[in-house]
């Protein structure tokens, strides 16, 4: 591996590749792998002494940038006598589409060595670039040509053709940001004047998904207000909004990342052109807790939100009226926004800030139907004789899911009605709750799994902790 930044690594790249393809989540660390392998190839040919250009595109938005941006590097390799008067004036008057390739041909020429960097490359602009090297695709160059190419995760300018075409002179590379040692290294290198704590930083980098663009933003935060990592991160789970209204003035976020930044606080700003479904299963999801959810729960909710009259029926190989739907592409549809970790074939876990997001967009009378949802699909879940083996894998999975709906329950409860105040509907979400922690309770004693026993009598005591505050009420 050769290691362009700290926390960032890119396998070798061979001299004869032409087309290096990075791609990745939104905020995941691209443009900073982008800038770093540039510096990295800017030394190599200084050090080899070769005649070079080593470009770098700023951001192109339409075609007009993409010509103005090959001017300016024709200029530079004019006054750097790398290309001649002559040269110039042919390519000024060339059509727009031809020069990038005529510019490469001259240099080739010329025995010039060219590395260029783009870093947003949509389909057409992919074309074009492809185009303008295709003479290098084959042909054996006395001098050094590569592009480096940024794109979205699921975009890919390379077909199947190309890639044949291409071989060895491909190179896809997934940028998928920091592991989770990588994120709490990169943390406490940049909030070392905080003394950050292990611990911590562990918990803010799994609370940010690890995502590179929101851990700069809320080191960045923390120095600026001059305030504690731990007090900044409550501070963000009671009032996300605010955080990124005032992380969105910061200078972390930069022209390269600033749309990276809007769509992850497009659901925040309703702008996100989700359908009614989705935006359910999201309201949702908001209801469970941290750690790793089965992806045949997420099916459950998704199910649940496309047609709430499943939950009539025990929801775990309940025969559905309409085709189930699929929890893998909603999850792709998530990714517009955030990053889904895909721990393993069966789990996902989802980021709490964007739990917070979501979670701050509802309103209290929303919320209140999503909690009482939520307890439903949990109460109708389990069956508290626990005869299926099913029941403890499914137990396991979701136990600190089942705790967290829970709680949120008894918030909304806390906050909004007394015991004496009380109507009808919050009543039956009290009884809910109570009813959730004794089939949980019933379920871990008739458990198979051994050491249940402890957390079985707790859920129990806490069902029983209910039904006594309302006969003394």
């Amino acid at each position: 591996m050769q290691e362009v930044e700290p926390y960032l690594k890119l396998k070798v790249i061979k001299d004869e590749v032409l087309f290096v393809q990075l791609r990745g989540f939104r905020g995941a660390g691209k443009f900073c792998l982008l800038d770093a392998l540039m510096r990295n190839e800017k030394s190599k040919l200084e050090e080899h002494k070769q005649a070079s250009i080593v470009w770098l595109f700023p951001k192109i938005n339409d075609a007009a940038d993409f010509n103005s941006e090959i001017e300016k590097m024709a200029d530079q390799l004019r006054e750097n006598t790398a290309i001649s008067p002559e040269n110039h004036r042919y390519l000024m008057s060339s059509a727009n589409g031809e020069r990038l390739r005529l510019l490469l041909n001259i240099l080739q020429e010329r025995t010039v060595s060219c590395v260029i960097g783009f870093r947003n490359v949509s389909s057409g602009l992919g074309k074009e670039i492809k185009a303008a090297f295709q003479d290098f695709v084959e042909g054996k160059c006395t001098t050094k040509f590569r592009a480096y190419l940024i794109t979205e995760r699921k975009h890919s300018i390379f077909d199947m053709r190309d890639m044949n075409t291409l071989g060895d002179r491909l190179m896809i590379e997934n940028v998928t940001g920091f592991t989770d040692e990588e994120a709490v290294k990169h943390l406490k290198k940049t909030m070392e004047n905080l003394e950050i704590s292990e611990g911590d930083a562990a918990e803010i980098a799994s609370y940010f998904g690890n995502n590179p663009l929101l851990l700069n933003l809320f080191a960045h935060n923390c120095s600026e207000n001059e305030i504690t990592p731990q007090k900044a991160l409550k501070q963000m789970r009671k009032a996300p909004r605010s955080f990124f209204e005032v992380s969105g003035r910061s200078s972390v976020v930069s022209e390269e990342n600033k749309d990276s930044y809007h769509a992850m606080t497009a659901f925040m700003e309703n702008e996100d052109h989700l359908s009614e479904q989705d935006r359910k299963c999201f309201y949702l999801l908001s209801m469970m807790g941290k750690g790793e959810l089965p992806l045949k729960f997420v099916e459950i909710l998704c199910q649940v939100s496309k047609e709430e009259n499943v939950m009539h029926t025990f929801l775990i190989g309940a025969t559905l009226e309409s085709e189930p739907v699929d929890a893998k592409q909603f999850l792709k549809r998530a990714e517009k926004f955030v990053t889904v970790l895909h721990v393993s074939e069966e789990n996902v876990r989802i980021p709490g800030f964007f739990m917070d997001i979501i979670r701050c967009c509802l309103k209290s009378e929303d919320r209140k139907h999503f909690i009482k949802t939520a307890l439903n699909i949990f109460t109708r879940m389990f069956n508290k004789d626990n005869r299926d083996s099913m029941v403890d894998w499914l137990l396991s999975a979701t136990r600190n899911h089942i705790d967290a709906v829970a709680e949120q329950a008894e918030k909304y409860l806390e906050t909004n009605f007394t015991l004496g105040n009380k109507n009808q509907e919050e009543f039956d979400m009290l009884m809910s709750i109570c009813k959730l922690y004794e089939i949980k309770g019933q379920a871990l004693v008739q458990s198979r799994v051994d050491g249940m026993w402890k957390e079985a009598l707790m859920s129990l005591l806490k069902a029983a902790d209910i039904i006594w505050q309302v006969v003394c009420s």
